[in-house]
């Protein structure tokens, strides 16, 4: 029953539709509520509570009107940050892309209340260093101690900033070299969109999709996976619907060795999700 009624009120927040409960006893949700804090989609779970007037507890009502005010403030500082960010990268004519995070929130409903995490971009190694000397200078950031084989932090504004010079491994080498192709060739050619009054340039619709997917099956095979990463690749998914090529799509997906795992996460999306857009 709780696991049910938590798909249920999940599926209402990501496509706005789908009949929930007028009212929730308030043991019951408070085990929900544990679930959505556990997955990371609290905001998702809150605004549909609020959104649909589903009666609860006085005390629970409030935790979620708290809960999307704390999701709205954290939001509002991702996006200045973002745009502090990428405005320094375009006056740089740097070679970069930003993804994850703050623009897959875009995609969804109510932006802001998806889970915020960090800012992640890539820059080109050919400009890697400039562009850390002259963030450095122009945005007073500190190198954090901490760097790994695909990124090196900073903070700025206090949201954790993770600059990549890759954006994802590989155990296998053939693999490695046709994904960095793909990554490199895009990011020479990005395309921008407008957050606030800000340009940011963003990668491909599938080359999104292919980063996206194999990021989060990366963290399912190693150390588990949230909801909320899964709630990502299903918006983008369908936000990206009518923009890429699903049969070239899925060659990239073969050539990096990802396709069956592919399939069964859309197999997933569709049967838990209820993301009946899927095209690939």
């Amino acid at each position: 029953m709780k696991t049910l009624l938590f798909y249920q009120i999940l599926r209402n927040a990501l496509w706005q539709k789908g009949e929930i409960p007028s009212s929730i006893d308030a043991e019951l949700f408070s085990k929900i509520w544990q679930m959505a804090k556990e997955q990371s989609v609290s905001g998702l779970i809150a605004e549909a509570m609020v959104r649909n007037n589903v009666k609860t507890s006085p005390r629970i009502t409030m935790k979620l009107l708290i809960n999307q005010k704390q999701h709205m403030n954290l939001y509002a500082v991702i996006q200045k940050t973002l745009c502090n960010l990428t405005d320094v990268l375009n006056d740089l004519n740097a070679e970069y892309v930003v993804f994850k995070g703050q623009l897959l929130a875009m995609l969804y409903p109510f932006p802001a209340m998806r889970t915020a995490g960090d800012i992640d971009f890539y820059v080109s190694q050919k400009d890697f260093d400039r562009v850390l000397r002259s963030l450095q200078d122009r945005l007073k950031i500190d190198k954090a101690d901490e760097e790994t084989e695909k990124h090196l932090n900073f903070y700025l504004n206090g949201v954790d900033c993770e600059m990549h010079h890759r954006l994802e491994t590989f155990g296998c080498s053939s693999h490695q070299r046709y994904f960095d192709n793909l990554i490199d060739a895009n990011v020479k050619c990005a395309q921008s969109i407008m957050v606030g009054n800000s340009t940011v340039k963003i990668l491909s619709a599938e080359n999104n999709i292919i980063l996206v997917f194999k990021h989060l099956f990366n963290h399912l095979i190693v150390e588990g996976v949230g909801l909320r990463q899964v709630c990502d690749l299903a918006l983008l998914l369908d936000g990206m619907y009518g923009k890429y090529n699903p049969e070239s799509l899925m060659s990239h997906m073969k050539r990096i060795g990802y396709h069956r795992a592919f399939r069964a996460m859309c197999a997933l999306l569709v049967n838990e999700l209820g993301n009946h857009g899927l095209s690939a």
